[in-house]
């Protein structure tokens, strides 16, 4: 029923988007400032921080802002010390501390426990705790979590955001103003657009 359910809603929402206008949309933001938006486990940050180093490296004059909690901030120095080391000419990375509870300690227990085995008990674990993996965060958590972002952005005027699909209170903030930006994954292209394959083919392939 979940999965029929997701798939009727995924249908109206890619039939509904259309959009409003042939003219190109212009976004707020400083020319040359990035900012990297992601939560601090390492299944989610690796790539924007191997990310991060690569474009310090080709583009030494970037502003680069890395917004995180700070349980990565000790993984994002020596990266910025690195690319340093390896061009001087290169502006460090600013680090910015976000408030609240990150996405491992929203989910309650360590992340490696979704994985279910395949068949029926699996599926039915998935499901039932599907509501949790979507919305991890309570109404206060997820409130302060995107204000803080919020005044981050207004701080930082970044010209792109570099965002963790994960941190739905950095994504609501980012749409919320209207801010350019770009969702970076550690998932192939085969898992972040199994919903784009033609005739379903993501529920029965």
């Amino acid at each position: 029923v979940a999965l029929l359910v997701a798939g009727i809603l995924l249908f109206f929402s890619r039939n509904s988007s259309a959009p409003d206008s042939d003219q190109p949309r212009r976004f707020p933001g400083r020319n040359n400032a990035v900012l990297f938006l992601t939560d601090a486990h390492a299944g989610l940050a690796n790539v924007h921080v191997a990310t991060s180093h690569a474009m310090l490296i080709e583009f030494p004059d970037l502003e680069i802002h890395f917004a995180s909690f700070l349980k990565l901030e000790k993984t994002l120095t020596a990266t910025s010390d690195l690319a340093v080391q390896q061009k001087p000419s290169t502006v460090p990375i600013k680090f910015h501390p976000l408030v609240g509870k990150s996405f491992t300690e929203a989910l309650g227990y360590d992340i490696e426990a979704a994985i279910q085995p395949p068949g029926l008990g699996g599926i039915g674990t998935l499901c039932s705790n599907m509501q949790v993996y979507l919305m991890l965060w309570t109404a206060s958590d997820y409130l302060a979590l995107y204000e803080d972002i919020m005044r981050l952005l207004n701080e930082i005027e970044p010209i792109v955001v570099v965002v963790d699909f994960f941190l739905s209170p950095g994504l609501d903030a980012i749409r919320t103003q209207g801010r350019n930006h770009v969702v970076l994954s550690p998932n192939s292209l085969k898992d972040n657009f199994a919903s784009m394959q033609p005739w379903g083919s993501m529920f029965w392939k």
